[in-house]
């Protein structure tokens, strides 16, 4: 079995708009495969199809603990790239900061749902992006009517940074809107904001409302 190592590492490449688009809808079917309906974003419910496994350090022996901590404090993936099993085995520390740990699982989640096969940048910026929407998409922020970055934290379960980040996505998610003619969702916002309970069209009316337009 051919097994390929992936950890978590500072990217800096801007993806292609068309690629956001691409992995917000694996997103929104992420969420519905695993009928996720509510937040916080546990990382333990998003494994209904058996894609990956998680082991935490503490649960390993002295020596494969050691060797982990010193590749990475935060989490890698050993992805199966021989297609022998199917499964991809998620590492993680257990002893760094709740909102990194969850973070961290989720960006090596995005390496096995986007099907990675290589480590570089590009793949490290869109499994970044993948956690950060995962954790908090914009939709899910307007719907649970966070007015700032500590409702963020308290909503969804995240660190500062993060929240931080999803704040300014956000900010920037509702700017979008006013240089459209007829405000409309993206077909997987819509999905994400039924999957959740939430009716896409009274989203539209709080943009609306939001953005200062006549709400029809």
């Amino acid at each position: 079995m051919r097994c390929l190592l992936m950890r978590m590492r500072m990217a800096t490449v801007r993806l292609s708009d068309e690629r956001y688009e691409e992995i917000k809808q694996e997103v929104a079917d992420l969420y519905i495969r695993n009928n996720i309906n509510s937040v916080p974003i546990y990382v333990q419910n998003l494994n209904k199809d058996q894609h990956f496994k998680l082991k935490s350090y503490s649960s390993m022996g002295t020596k494969a603990r050691s060797l982990s901590e010193a590749f990475t404090n935060d989490a890698f993936v050993l992805k199966d790239v021989s297609g022998y099993s199917g499964v991809d085995r998620i590492y993680f520390s257990d002893e760094c900061c709740r909102g990194r740990k969850r973070f961290s699982l989720c960006h090596e989640i995005g390496h096995s749902v986007l099907l990675h096969i290589k480590e570089d940048e590009e793949n490290e910026a869109e499994a970044d992006f993948f956690a950060s929407y995962l954790m908090a998409p914009p939709p899910l922020i307007i719907a649970q009517k966070c007015q700032n970055v500590y409702d963020i934290i308290c909503t969804f379960d995240v660190s500062f940074e993060m929240a931080s980040n999803a704040w300014k996505r956000y900010q920037q998610w509702l700017h979008h809107f006013s240089f459209m003619r007829q405000i409309k969702l993206a077909d997987y916002e819509c999905k994400i904001l039924k999957q959740f309970g939430f009716e896409p069209d009274e989203i539209l009316c709080e943009i609306k409302r939001i953005l200062g337009r006549n709400i029809a």
